[in-house]
């Protein structure tokens, strides 16, 4: 099947322009849903092109192109009435106004809490329950779909099983540190620094440097890594501290999780998991508090990954998504 997938990436349509890196911008969870979606469709059989409206500033123009063609944005038209699907990830409001959809159509909602012209596309996607409630505010449920997202299974794989020994646990926290996220994640690292642990926090934005400042010396501290390593550098951890996609990339590397993002959701467990997924695993709306965060660690630090790796696969699967999004046009 010919899929489009179109995305407006200039000067960082996602988050106005923020995150800049020497002449491409970092939007982790976004990129690595695009990559994740892209190989897995590829794998699937399908004939995917990816439309951008600034190559030079994509991070991910080269790594794809073994699996699609990347395209102008400017013929989104054009190319639209030669594709059997179009999957509409972020875009500027003047591909709204310019486009079509003379094609089958999708939009998926990153923004849980944005605002959409509804009146022309057919389907939007919501990755979580939350945003699900809040979008049929104003979209039309005949037009909303609820499709929980997922990473690549084959490209996250378990750790071989080895204990620890007598070194300390090596814990990540990963997260963007701005926003509506910065409060719970320097929680978080202040908590864990109070523990017996090595600790590693990967994450941009204005609390990076508060970080530097504060603790510096006693972790290591490192803002940006290319989404299509990641599944290199999580195997050096013994429990990750994140939410969404960071969550969902450790489990399926069998390696115990924590959710904290938006809240502090605690313990990523088979228990757990039905209330933690209705808000992405982001904590969103969670009544926990940091202050159990010892008693978490240590209760996570002692869960058999084999048990995270089948959650993973029962619930993160990138496949399911791409299959469910792609038979939603038909």
């Amino acid at each position: 099947m010919k899929v489009l997938y179109v995305v407006s990436v200039a000067d960082n349509t996602l988050y106005q322009g923020q995150f800049r890196l020497a002449g491409r911008y970092q939007t982790y969870g976004q990129q690595s849903f695009i990559y994740d979606f892209v190989s897995v469709a590829h794998r699937q059989g399908h004939e995917v092109e990816l439309l951008v409206d600034a190559p030079e500033q994509f991070a991910l123009v080269q790594p794809l192109r073994e699996r699609c063609r990347i395209g102008d944005l400017r013929q989104l038209n054009e190319k639209a009435r030669r594709s059997e699907r179009v999957v509409l990830d972020v875009i500027a409001e003047e591909v709204w106004t310019t486009y079509d959809f003379s094609a089958p159509t999708v939009k998926i909602v990153h923004d849980a809490l944005g605002a959409y012209p509804f009146d022309r596309c057919p389907f939007f996607v919501c990755l979580s329950e939350s945003a699900y409630r809040y979008q049929k505010r104003s979209i039309p449920e005949g037009k909303l779909r609820m499709i929980h997202q997922g990473v690549d299974l084959r490209r996250f794989q378990p750790v071989p099983a080895g204990g620890r020994g007598a070194r300390r646990p090596r814990i990540l926290v990963y997260s963007r540190l701005e926003g509506r996220k910065k409060k719970t994640m320097m929680d978080v690292v202040r908590a864990l620094l109070k523990q017996d642990v090595d600790l590693t926090v990967l994450g941009d934005g204005e609390g990076f440097w508060e970080l530097s400042d504060e603790c510096g010396e006693k972790i290591t501290l490192v803002n940006y890594i290319p989404c299509q390593c990641i599944q290199n550098f999580l195997p050096g951890f013994d429990l990750v501290v994140s939410s969404a996609r960071g969550v969902m990339e450790a489990m399926a590397c069998g390696i115990p999780a924590i959710s904290a993002g938006l809240g502090y959701g605690g313990p990523v467990t088979e228990a757990a998991l039905p209330e933690l997924i209705r808000t992405n695993i982001t904590g969103f709306h969670s009544e926990r508090s940091v202050d159990v965060l010892g008693e978490d660690v240590a209760q996570m630090l002692s869960t058999d990954g084999a048990q995270c790796r089948r959650l993973a696969e029962r619930n993160f699967d990138m496949a399911h998504f791409v299959e469910k999004v792609i038979a939603l046009s038909r």
